[in-house]
């Protein structure tokens, strides 16, 4: 993770930070991290309708389609 954050600026939303927080994960950064709302509620919506949980759906409700943007997951369904 060291190394990715040298590398990236990092954006997590408030629900991945929510699960990260429940799941005690102590990888990343909390203040190289920036917290960033969801982008569009209608995505957001659409993909917790198919069944994802909500941290899943703030991610790709962030998407977009920048060439140096990337989105990251573990969750091997949302994939």
């Amino acid at each position: 993770m060291e190394n990715l954050y040298k590398w990236a600026e990092i954006q997590i939303t408030y629900d991945v930070q929510k699960e990260l927080n429940y799941w005690r994960c102590s990888v990343w950064k909390k203040e190289a991290t920036q917290i960033i709302p969801i982008k569009d509620e209608k995505i957001f919506n659409e993909i917790t309708n198919f069944g994802y949980d909500e941290a899943d759906a703030s991610i790709l409700s962030n998407g977009c389609k920048e060439p140096d943007s990337f989105i990251l997951s573990e969750d091997r369904a949302l994939l």
